[in-house]
């Protein structure tokens, strides 16, 4: 039986396509080689939740007030300066009924506490009405996964009833009544920050 005989041409044939087909392990690499690696960058660190001063001068919101010598272990957050302990029951005074929630701030004045100081800042607030939000996302009235979905990058611990969670230099606390939102304290973290992701 006559047989043909590979000629130059062949033998040059089978190099070029030898030289432009990669291997499996060439094809891994070159795959490897293009990853991209996307580093997670954590968010701005969280403002204070609400505005101490805006939430006082509410046009329907009037408030009474008293001193308190200690709570919880608020007193050893690293206040910038010396001083007490105020809060104000926050009253609606367009609805009957008591206080809707209670502002608790750490003073420094030395003249006396006045209504209209400037140097309170915020320590905790425990809040039942929906008129006030949160970093003005979250309040009484929000659903639980509105709720979750905020608190995504932080720790949570979750039940039926409470949800929980360290966001920053606070710690916060909701109670959830139907799926939704009905009471809320969120107070700043005096014993470590939260090192996680931020959120804005």
């Amino acid at each position: 039986m006559w047989k043909m005989k590979p000629t130059a041409f062949t033998y040059l044939l089978l190099i070029l396509i030898s030289c432009q087909t990669p291997t499996d392990k060439e094809q891994t690499k070159n795959k490897t080689e293009t990853l991209v690696v996307n580093e997670v960058q954590p968010l701005a660190e969280l403002d204070e939740p609400i505005d101490v001063f805006e939430i006082k001068n509410l046009d329907w919101l009037t408030t009474t007030s008293g001193v308190a010598s200690n709570i919880k272990n608020l007193k050893f957050c690293d206040w910038k300066e010396e001083g007490f302990f105020g809060f104000y029951f926050l009253i609606d005074q367009e609805k009957k009924g008591g206080p809707v929630g209670r502002l608790t701030v750490h003073a420094k004045d030395k003249n006396g506490w006045q209504f209209d100081n400037r140097t309170d800042e915020f320590a905790r607030i425990e809040l039942q009405t929906n008129r006030i939000k949160v970093w003005d996302e979250i309040g009484v009235g929000s659903t639980k996964s509105q709720l979750l979905d905020f608190l995504k990058p932080y720790d949570i611990t979750t039940s039926d009833s409470i949800v929980k969670s360290r966001l920053d230099n606070y710690s916060a606390e909701f109670t959830i009544v139907s799926d939704t939102v009905n009471r809320l304290i969120i107070e700043r973290n005096c014993k470590e920050k939260n090192t996680g992701a931020n959120k804005k």
